[in-house]
């Protein structure tokens, strides 16, 4: 089920719809059957949400345009382009029916295994001679990823989705400083915003390349935003400790792509095929690259199954444990203002965008049937007759006392006002609590609904993260690496009787979120390597753990009907769904299951519906949905970076985080997304004090 009214068996020009494939952030997805030809095509038609803008009509019809103009056997083939019968752009393209190579990297990583030396190798060269056409037509692809590589039954990889690209010729519609991309494969300069060339691909597929190679990519992190610091700032873990059978010329070469500055990195993608063919020479397969035209299917073949035994896939690497937003205060200034993205756990991804599919599933082609994973679903398909309702109409009228957006904005300027410390806990209303980095490292702050009267509730050098209120509004929990490592704090919600909850040295606890009786706390720990949902009574006493699985779990929310939602992804992937359990795990439910990371989910006061962010484009968007995953709808979408939303006490309305001009902007609207206003600078995660 789409979001449409297009069916099997309905004609699009030439097109007859055989089946739906998937939804992606732009663009669903269908086989059909070119019925002038009698061959099958994937056929992508715009998303009805966003056939009224003009710009994505352009970027979406300029795939055609662009990919039309190549011609080499790794870039997917564009047959044609038109309107629907209901107005909306479509493109036609060739059927790859071999899955994406994101798929075959979760299968391998579902059997504990990885991909061989040659199989990797083999495949780079393959994706680094497109490459090669696509920057000699002035094309870079911005947004290489194992998405989007799709692979034919033989193992021919096959590049795809060059519909954000940028064309020398075509340079306006991609202004300086639009970032386009996947966190987890993003060069640094990329991550930087500053102007790219071909060498910012050639990182990219040196991170696909480290993948294949390793089984995990070399940087993650708890949300996007800590994944782009460690591009721009870090160096990638050493490809030698994990996996250690290669050639030093197989390293180099890794080691060349993954360069910080561009200007040390393999200078072009011609240099990059030689480059691979040499390390296929140091491997002793000299033979993958002197075949006739037919020679790289067969190559793929016969290298996956006798160059190597498949060797374990090793633990995945703890996260790192990065500071949200940097080491010293001035590095987080470098990073982009679409990238203060704060998403706990992620993926994803920041996860990242986008194109027209999502980054952890099959890539939204015709592909997906084939490989043995399960197929992506719209979440649309879910057969709950539940009707999403607005809560608050654009009519509805506010209290004045609460009345919010000022046409001057608060000053960012630390305030000195402190409150008065109390021995006991006592509600605060109608308050938000913050977090801001404001004086150099992040802090936590409480301020009046209009954004008056701030104040630094903690106040120290350390960097004190994700604040989210009780239920009765008298304690705030966050997470600090004041003492060496992220563990997971409480005080009373005037700042006083600050402690710590948990006492892991040797792992991270993160993310903490309240139960509705405000007895107990869950959280997530790296505690075995991934990091999994525990949860503890509220004085850190009775710790035990209700996840055991080989995904990374983030971003969670307690219902007052005693469910936790939260945001779950493979290990090393770019991309999330959303899952509900009980609250002694048991019960675990899939809720989102579409291609598009999805994220942040966060119940409304009533326990009815659940709040989210999806990617439209490359951007996260805030989405709303019931509480059994049904009837999905869009809520906000701006022209910038919009995340990090919660709920007041009432429901009536929602708060978030908006970046702009390299800063955190904390924005109010009613439920249905009506009457946006804006309630003060340089502040992210709002929680409402109810």
């Amino acid at each position: 089920m789409t979001e449409s009214n297009l069916n099997a068996g309905q004609q699009i020009g030439p097109y007859r719809l055989l089946s739906f494939l998937a939804q992606g952030g732009m663009a669903e997805v269908y086989v059909a059957l070119d019925t002038s030809l009698n061959r099958e095509v994937v056929v992508k038609v715009m998303r009805s949400i966003l056939a009224q803008d003009k710009a994505f009509i352009t970027r979406f019809r300029r795939e055609a345009q662009i990919t039309a103009q190549l011609n080499h056997p790794n870039i997917v083939q564009i047959y044609s382009t038109d309107f629907t019968p209901d107005g909306r752009p479509y493109l036609a393209m060739q059927y790859i029916k071999g899955g994406t190579l994101q798929a075959r990297l979760h299968a391998l990583a579902e059997q504990q295994e990885m991909f061989t030396i040659t199989a990797a190798l083999s495949i780079m060269r393959q994706i680094a001679d497109a490459l090669h056409t696509a920057h000699q037509a002035g094309i870079i692809h911005r947004d290489l990823k194992p998405s989007n590589i799709l692979l034919h039954p033989d193992g021919v990889p096959v590049l795809t989705d060059l519909g954000i690209a940028s064309a020398e010729s075509l340079t306006r519609l991609t202004q300086t400083g639009n970032i386009m991309g996947t966190p987890f494969y993003m060069s640094p300069e990329q991550a930087s915003g500053k102007p790219l060339d071909g060498r910012s691909d050639i990182y990219s597929l040196g991170v696909i390349l480290y993948e294949l190679l390793a089984g995990n990519t070399p940087f993650q992190a708890d949300s996007p935003l800590a994944v782009l610091h460690q591009h721009v700032y870090e160096e990638p873990p050493p490809l030698a400790h994990t996996r250690t059978n290669l050639t030093e010329t197989t390293y180099r070469l890794v080691d060349n792509c993954l360069q910080k500055d561009p200007a040390q990195r393999v200078p072009d993608a011609a240099t990059l095929v030689a480059n691979v063919e040499q390390a296929l020479v140091a491997e002793g397969d000299s033979g993958a690259f002197h075949l006739p035209q037919t020679g790289p299917q067969t190559v793929y073949q016969q290298r996956t199954r006798r160059s190597e035994m498949l060797r374990p896939l090793p633990p995945a690497t703890p996260i790192t444990k990065t500071e949200l937003l940097g080491d010293e205060p001035g590095k987080f200034a470098a990073v982009p203002r679409w990238v203060f993205v704060v998403v706990p756990a992620l993926i994803g991804l920041l996860i990242l965008y986008f194109v027209w599919q999502r980054p952890s599933s099959p890539t939204a082609t015709a592909s997906d049937t084939a490989v043995p994973v399960q197929v992506v679903e719209d979440v649309s398909t879910a057969t709950s007759e539940a009707t999403l309702v607005p809560i608050v109409s654009e009519e509805t009228e506010e209290p004045a006392a609460e009345a919010i957006g000022t046409e001057t904005p608060v000053p960012t300027a630390p305030p000195t006002a402190t409150l008065p410390p109390t021995d006991t806990a006592v509600p605060l209303q109608n308050k938000i609590i913050f977090q801001s980095d404001r004086d150099g490292d992040f802090d936590i702050y409480i301020m009046n609904a209009d954004g008056s009267n701030q104040i630094n509730l903690t106040n120290n050098s350390a960097e004190d993260n994700y604040p989210v209120v009780s239920l009765d509004g008298s304690r705030v929990l966050f997470e600090s690496n004041r003492d060496g490592n992220w563990e997971v704090y409480v005080m009373n919600s005037d700042g006083s009787d600050q402690r710590r909850l948990t006492n892991a040295p040797a792992s991270d606890d993160r993310l903490p979120t309240w139960s509705p009786d405000g007895q107990q706390v869950a959280f997530i720990s790296d505690e075995d390597g991934d990091y999994e949902i525990f949860v503890m009574n509220a004085d850190g006493t009775n710790r035990r753990q209700l996840t055991f699985n080989q995904m990374r779990e983030g971003h969670m929310s307690w219902s007052v009907n005693n469910q936790l939602v939260y945001n779950s992804g493979p290990s090393g992937s770019s991309s999330w769904e959303i899952y509900t359990m009980d609250a002694d795990g048991q019960n675990q439910r899939r809720l989102t299951d579409n291609s598009i990371s999805d994220w942040a989910p966060e119940w409304s006061p009533d326990g009815r519906f659940i709040l989210y962010l999806s990617l439209i484009g490359t951007d996260p968007a805030i989405f709303i949905m019931n509480a059994d995953g049904s009837n999905s709808q869009l809520l906000y979408n701006s022209p910038n970076y919009d995340w990090g939303a919660d709920w007041t006490a009432d429901g009536s309305r929602i708060i978030f985080t908006q970046d702009q001009a390299n800063t955190g902007v904390i924005y109010m609207m009613n439920a249905d997304g009506s009457n946006v206003r804006q309630i003060t600078e340089r502040g992210s995660y709002p929680s409402w004090v109810k």
